[in-house]
Protein backbone atom coordinates (compact mmCIF):
# COMPACT_ATOMS: atom_id res chain seq x y z
CA UNK A 1 0.00 0.00 0.00
CA UNK A 2 1.55 3.16 -1.13
CA UNK A 3 2.02 6.15 1.48
CA UNK A 4 -0.31 8.70 2.64
CA UNK A 5 1.01 12.27 1.86
CA UNK A 6 1.30 12.82 5.48
CA UNK A 7 3.20 9.45 5.59
CA UNK A 8 5.56 10.14 2.77
CA UNK A 9 6.34 13.92 4.16
CA UNK A 10 7.53 12.59 7.71
CA UNK A 11 9.56 10.17 5.77
CA UNK A 12 11.52 12.73 3.63
CA UNK A 13 11.89 14.71 6.90
CA UNK A 14 13.37 11.59 8.77
CA UNK A 15 15.83 10.52 5.95
CA UNK A 16 17.03 14.35 5.24
CA UNK A 17 17.39 15.20 8.98
CA UNK A 18 19.57 11.72 9.86
CA UNK A 19 21.71 13.13 6.41
CA UNK A 20 22.45 16.08 8.44
CA UNK A 21 22.34 14.50 11.82
CA UNK A 22 24.99 15.05 14.52
CA UNK A 23 25.36 10.90 13.98
CA UNK A 24 25.87 10.79 10.51
CA UNK A 25 27.13 14.07 9.24
CA UNK A 26 30.56 14.39 10.44
CA UNK A 27 31.33 10.94 8.80
CA UNK A 28 30.01 11.88 5.45
CA UNK A 29 32.56 13.52 3.70
CA UNK A 30 31.03 14.02 0.24
CA UNK A 31 27.68 16.17 2.42
CA UNK A 32 30.81 18.32 4.32
CA UNK A 33 32.11 19.04 0.72
CA UNK A 34 29.02 20.16 -0.57
CA UNK A 35 28.35 22.21 2.50
CA UNK A 36 31.93 23.42 1.71
CA UNK A 37 30.90 24.95 -1.49
CA UNK A 38 28.78 27.90 0.12
CA UNK A 39 29.36 30.23 2.65
CA UNK A 40 26.81 29.26 4.67
CA UNK A 41 26.92 25.69 4.11
CA UNK A 42 23.67 25.18 2.03
CA UNK A 43 23.41 22.05 0.04
CA UNK A 44 21.26 21.19 -3.24
CA UNK A 45 18.10 19.87 -2.62
CA UNK A 46 17.92 18.49 -5.98
CA UNK A 47 20.95 16.74 -5.00
CA UNK A 48 19.78 15.43 -1.63
CA UNK A 49 16.78 13.99 -3.70
CA UNK A 50 19.43 12.07 -5.78
CA UNK A 51 20.55 9.76 -2.91
CA UNK A 52 18.88 6.39 -3.34
CA UNK A 53 16.72 6.05 0.24
CA UNK A 54 15.14 9.21 -1.51
CA UNK A 55 14.55 8.43 -4.67
CA UNK A 56 13.31 5.21 -3.21
CA UNK A 57 10.37 8.08 -1.65
CA UNK A 58 9.88 9.87 -3.81
CA UNK A 59 11.14 11.81 -7.57
CA UNK A 60 9.20 14.36 -7.39
CA UNK A 61 11.15 17.12 -6.36
CA UNK A 62 8.63 19.63 -5.67
CA UNK A 63 7.15 17.28 -2.71
CA UNK A 64 10.52 16.97 -1.11
CA UNK A 65 10.90 20.93 -0.67
CA UNK A 66 7.15 20.78 0.45
CA UNK A 67 8.14 18.58 3.20
CA UNK A 68 11.34 19.82 4.55
CA UNK A 69 9.57 23.31 4.91
CA UNK A 70 8.36 21.53 8.23
CA UNK A 71 11.61 20.08 9.17
CA UNK A 72 12.63 21.82 13.05
CA UNK A 73 16.43 21.32 12.35
CA UNK A 74 16.78 21.87 8.81
CA UNK A 75 16.54 25.30 6.66
CA UNK A 76 15.76 26.57 3.19
CA UNK A 77 17.62 29.16 1.80
CA UNK A 78 15.08 31.72 0.45
CA UNK A 79 14.51 30.16 -2.90
CA UNK A 80 13.54 26.52 -1.90
CA UNK A 81 16.83 25.39 -3.74
CA UNK A 82 18.94 24.28 -1.00
CA UNK A 83 18.89 22.87 2.44
CA UNK A 84 21.43 23.56 5.70
CA UNK A 85 20.96 22.82 9.80
CA UNK A 86 19.80 25.48 11.98
CA UNK A 87 22.83 24.46 14.30
CA UNK A 88 26.59 24.10 13.81
CA UNK A 89 27.94 20.46 14.16
CA UNK A 90 29.14 19.88 17.92
CA UNK A 91 32.80 19.24 18.32
CA UNK A 92 35.01 16.99 19.77
CA UNK A 93 31.89 14.33 20.09
CA UNK A 94 32.54 10.60 21.23
CA UNK A 95 29.46 8.49 19.25
CA UNK A 96 30.93 5.37 21.24
CA UNK A 97 29.39 6.29 24.32
CA UNK A 98 26.10 7.53 22.70
CA UNK A 99 25.74 4.18 21.15
CA UNK A 100 24.78 0.40 22.46
CA UNK A 101 24.71 -3.08 21.30
CA UNK A 102 22.18 -5.25 21.80
CA UNK A 103 21.61 -9.13 20.58
CA UNK A 104 19.32 -11.91 20.11
CA UNK A 105 16.95 -9.78 17.79
CA UNK A 106 14.82 -11.90 16.28
CA UNK A 107 15.38 -12.79 12.59
CA UNK A 108 13.67 -10.81 9.89
CA UNK A 109 13.82 -7.21 12.35
CA UNK A 110 13.67 -4.15 10.44
CA UNK A 111 15.63 -1.03 10.93
CA UNK A 112 12.23 0.32 11.81
CA UNK A 113 11.43 -2.15 14.70
CA UNK A 114 14.24 -1.52 16.73
CA UNK A 115 13.98 2.12 16.46
CA UNK A 116 10.43 1.69 17.78
CA UNK A 117 11.56 -0.83 20.68
CA UNK A 118 14.57 1.64 21.59
CA UNK A 119 12.69 5.27 21.41
CA UNK A 120 10.74 5.22 24.92
CA UNK A 121 14.27 6.01 26.00
CA UNK A 122 15.52 8.57 23.85
CA UNK A 123 16.00 9.80 20.23
CA UNK A 124 17.32 7.01 18.21
CA UNK A 125 19.64 8.53 15.55
CA UNK A 126 20.97 5.91 13.91
CA UNK A 127 20.62 1.52 14.07
CA UNK A 128 23.17 -0.60 12.60
CA UNK A 129 21.75 -4.00 11.35
CA UNK A 130 24.89 -6.59 11.62
CA UNK A 131 25.33 -8.96 8.96
CA UNK A 132 28.19 -11.40 8.03
CA UNK A 133 29.79 -10.62 4.76
CA UNK A 134 27.32 -12.77 2.92
CA UNK A 135 24.55 -10.32 3.85
CA UNK A 136 23.27 -12.72 6.90
CA UNK A 137 21.78 -11.17 9.84
CA UNK A 138 23.67 -11.70 12.93
CA UNK A 139 20.87 -10.98 15.12
CA UNK A 140 22.71 -8.39 16.52
CA UNK A 141 22.23 -4.22 16.60
CA UNK A 142 24.20 -1.32 17.48
CA UNK A 143 21.60 1.59 18.40
CA UNK A 144 22.79 5.31 18.84
CA UNK A 145 20.84 7.77 20.59
CA UNK A 146 21.07 11.73 20.53
CA UNK A 147 22.67 12.15 24.04
CA UNK A 148 25.28 9.97 26.03
CA UNK A 149 22.32 10.13 28.93
CA UNK A 150 20.04 8.59 26.43
CA UNK A 151 22.51 5.46 25.73
CA UNK A 152 22.86 5.39 29.72
CA UNK A 153 19.50 5.12 30.11
CA UNK A 154 18.56 2.47 27.74
CA UNK A 155 20.95 -0.13 29.20
CA UNK A 156 19.58 -0.13 32.78
CA UNK A 157 16.13 -1.43 31.02
CA UNK A 158 15.15 -5.11 30.58
CA UNK A 159 13.48 -5.49 27.09
CA UNK A 160 12.14 -8.19 25.69
CA UNK A 161 11.77 -8.59 22.32
CA UNK A 162 9.49 -11.65 20.90
CA UNK A 163 9.51 -13.12 23.66
CA UNK A 164 13.29 -13.03 24.33
CA UNK A 165 14.76 -10.72 26.74
CA UNK A 166 18.11 -8.91 24.79
CA UNK A 167 21.22 -8.52 26.11
CA UNK A 168 22.92 -5.18 26.10
CA UNK A 169 26.08 -3.85 26.09
CA UNK A 170 27.76 -0.54 26.06
CA UNK A 171 30.43 -0.19 23.30
CA UNK A 172 33.25 -0.51 25.31
CA UNK A 173 31.57 -3.44 27.38
CA UNK A 174 31.29 -4.89 23.82
CA UNK A 175 34.71 -4.43 22.46
CA UNK A 176 36.49 -5.87 25.41
CA UNK A 177 34.08 -8.90 24.99
CA UNK A 178 34.94 -9.56 20.78
CA UNK A 179 38.61 -8.62 22.37
CA UNK A 180 38.23 -11.82 24.86
CA UNK A 181 36.89 -14.12 22.41
CA UNK A 182 39.61 -13.58 19.60
CA UNK A 183 42.24 -14.07 22.49
CA UNK A 184 40.63 -17.47 23.03
CA UNK A 185 40.25 -18.31 19.63
CA UNK A 186 44.42 -17.57 19.61
CA UNK A 187 45.13 -19.38 22.38
CA UNK A 188 43.54 -22.61 20.96
CA UNK A 189 45.16 -22.18 18.08
CA UNK A 190 48.21 -21.99 19.50
CA UNK A 191 47.27 -25.09 21.47
CA UNK A 192 46.64 -26.99 18.77
CA UNK A 193 49.42 -25.76 16.40
CA UNK A 194 51.75 -27.06 19.44
CA UNK A 195 50.19 -30.09 20.35
CA UNK A 196 50.13 -30.97 16.14
CA UNK A 197 53.92 -30.33 16.14
CA UNK A 198 54.78 -32.68 18.96
CA UNK A 199 52.85 -35.24 17.46
CA UNK A 200 54.69 -34.91 14.21
CA UNK A 201 58.12 -34.71 15.73
CA UNK A 202 57.36 -37.34 18.33
CA UNK A 203 56.41 -39.76 14.84
CA UNK A 204 59.48 -38.46 13.26
CA UNK A 205 57.90 -36.32 10.62
CA UNK A 206 58.87 -33.22 8.95
CA UNK A 207 56.26 -30.53 8.92
CA UNK A 208 55.62 -28.94 5.40
CA UNK A 209 55.15 -24.95 5.98
CA UNK A 210 51.50 -24.49 5.83
CA UNK A 211 49.72 -22.41 2.97
CA UNK A 212 48.77 -18.96 4.74
CA UNK A 213 45.04 -18.39 5.11
CA UNK A 214 42.77 -15.32 5.12
CA UNK A 215 39.97 -13.81 5.78
CA UNK A 216 36.81 -14.15 3.74
CA UNK A 217 34.69 -11.30 3.29
CA UNK A 218 37.54 -8.57 3.27
CA UNK A 219 37.85 -7.57 -0.70
CA UNK A 220 35.66 -5.03 -2.38
CA UNK A 221 35.51 -4.66 -6.36
CA UNK A 222 34.98 -1.29 -7.48
CA UNK A 223 34.16 -0.42 -10.86
CA UNK A 224 33.06 2.39 -13.33
CA UNK A 225 34.47 5.13 -10.95
CA UNK A 226 36.06 8.43 -11.82
CA UNK A 227 39.84 8.32 -12.89
CA UNK A 228 41.55 9.52 -9.62
CA UNK A 229 45.13 8.68 -7.82
CA UNK A 230 46.18 6.22 -5.77
CA UNK A 231 46.60 8.19 -2.64
CA UNK A 232 43.33 9.62 -3.23
CA UNK A 233 41.60 6.14 -3.33
CA UNK A 234 43.14 5.53 -0.41
CA UNK A 235 42.53 8.03 1.54
CA UNK A 236 38.75 7.36 0.44
CA UNK A 237 37.75 4.33 1.72
CA UNK A 238 40.44 4.65 4.90
CA UNK A 239 37.30 6.56 5.78
CA UNK A 240 35.58 3.50 6.52
CA UNK A 241 38.03 1.41 8.13
CA UNK A 242 41.40 0.33 7.72
CA UNK A 243 42.60 -0.49 4.47
CA UNK A 244 45.10 -3.19 4.37
CA UNK A 245 45.42 -3.36 0.13
CA UNK A 246 44.46 -1.19 -2.53
CA UNK A 247 44.78 -2.18 -6.38
CA UNK A 248 44.18 0.35 -8.74
CA UNK A 249 46.46 1.48 -11.68
CA UNK A 250 46.50 5.32 -11.84
CA UNK A 251 43.94 7.13 -13.75
CA UNK A 252 41.67 3.52 -14.13
CA UNK A 253 37.70 3.12 -13.56
CA UNK A 254 38.55 -0.23 -11.27
CA UNK A 255 40.21 -1.89 -9.35
CA UNK A 256 40.32 -3.47 -5.37
CA UNK A 257 40.51 -2.40 -1.60
CA UNK A 258 40.65 -5.09 0.56
CA UNK A 259 39.83 -4.24 4.47
CA UNK A 260 41.47 -5.23 7.81
CA UNK A 261 37.74 -6.98 8.99
CA UNK A 262 34.90 -8.43 7.60
CA UNK A 263 32.71 -5.62 9.37
CA UNK A 264 34.71 -2.42 7.83
CA UNK A 265 34.21 -3.88 4.41
CA UNK A 266 30.61 -4.20 4.92
CA UNK A 267 30.07 -0.57 6.30
CA UNK A 268 32.30 0.50 3.36
CA UNK A 269 30.12 -1.60 1.20
CA UNK A 270 26.72 -0.46 2.73
CA UNK A 271 28.72 3.58 2.60
CA UNK A 272 29.17 3.17 -0.90
CA UNK A 273 26.53 1.41 -2.01
CA UNK A 274 24.36 4.31 -0.41
CA UNK A 275 26.43 6.76 -1.85
CA UNK A 276 27.97 5.86 -5.33
CA UNK A 277 27.80 9.16 -6.18
CA UNK A 278 30.82 9.24 -4.03
CA UNK A 279 32.61 6.77 -6.73
CA UNK A 280 31.84 8.74 -9.96
CA UNK A 281 28.98 10.26 -11.84
CA UNK A 282 29.12 7.44 -14.86
CA UNK A 283 26.76 4.28 -12.68
CA UNK A 284 30.01 3.01 -10.88
CA UNK A 285 29.38 0.28 -9.09
CA UNK A 286 30.67 -1.72 -6.10
CA UNK A 287 30.71 -5.22 -4.87
CA UNK A 288 31.70 -7.85 -2.23
CA UNK A 289 33.76 -10.12 -3.90
CA UNK A 290 33.22 -14.26 -3.05
CA UNK A 291 33.22 -17.71 -4.14
CA UNK A 292 35.44 -18.17 -7.01
CA UNK A 293 36.16 -14.72 -7.55
CA UNK A 294 37.11 -14.25 -4.00
CA UNK A 295 39.24 -17.62 -4.21
CA UNK A 296 41.04 -16.10 -7.68
CA UNK A 297 42.08 -12.75 -6.36
CA UNK A 298 43.44 -14.15 -2.82
CA UNK A 299 45.59 -17.18 -4.72
CA UNK A 300 47.15 -14.08 -6.36
CA UNK A 301 47.32 -11.59 -3.42
CA UNK A 302 49.02 -14.59 -1.16
CA UNK A 303 51.33 -15.61 -3.61
CA UNK A 304 52.64 -11.99 -4.18
CA UNK A 305 52.94 -11.62 -0.10
CA UNK A 306 54.85 -14.91 -0.12
CA UNK A 307 57.47 -13.83 -2.43
CA UNK A 308 58.01 -10.53 -0.88
CA UNK A 309 58.37 -12.61 2.20
CA UNK A 310 61.15 -14.43 0.46
CA UNK A 311 62.76 -11.39 -0.71
CA UNK A 312 63.32 -9.76 2.54
CA UNK A 313 67.11 -9.89 3.25
CA UNK A 314 68.35 -10.58 -0.23
CA UNK A 315 70.09 -7.27 -0.84
CA UNK A 316 67.75 -6.59 -2.95
CA UNK A 317 68.34 -2.84 -4.37
CA UNK A 318 66.08 -0.52 -2.37
CA UNK A 319 63.09 1.89 -3.90
CA UNK A 320 61.39 1.97 -6.63
CA UNK A 321 62.33 1.05 -9.83
CA UNK A 322 62.88 3.73 -12.92
CA UNK A 323 61.52 3.33 -15.96
CA UNK A 324 60.45 0.45 -17.62
CA UNK A 325 57.30 -1.02 -18.43
CA UNK A 326 54.81 0.22 -15.54
CA UNK A 327 57.78 1.68 -13.73
CA UNK A 328 57.57 5.70 -12.44
CA UNK A 329 58.83 6.78 -16.39
CA UNK A 330 56.74 4.04 -18.18
CA UNK A 331 53.89 3.29 -19.78
CA UNK A 332 52.88 -0.03 -19.40
CA UNK A 333 49.89 0.89 -16.99
CA UNK A 334 50.38 -1.94 -14.43
CA UNK A 335 48.12 -2.13 -11.61
CA UNK A 336 49.63 -1.02 -7.84
CA UNK A 337 49.28 -2.13 -4.80
CA UNK A 338 49.32 -0.04 -1.64
CA UNK A 339 49.83 -1.51 1.69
Amino acid sequence: MADTPEELEKKIIKQVEYYFSDSNLPRDKFLLGEMAKNTENYVSVEVIASFTRMKALTTDLSVVKEALKKSTILALSEDGSSVRRTTPLPENVDFTKRKIYARRIPDNTTIEQVEALFSPFGKVTRVQLRKTPEGIFKRSVFVEFSTEQEAEEALKQKITFDGAELTLLSVEAYNQEKKEEIEQKKGKKRKAKTEDSEKKQGEGEQSEPKQRDYTPGTVLKFDGIAPTTLGALKDKFNELGKVQFVTYAPDATSGYVRYQTPEETQKSLSHFTENLSLLGPEKPSITLLSGDEEKSYWEIALKEISERGKNKGKGNRRGPKRGGSGGRGGRGGKKRRTE
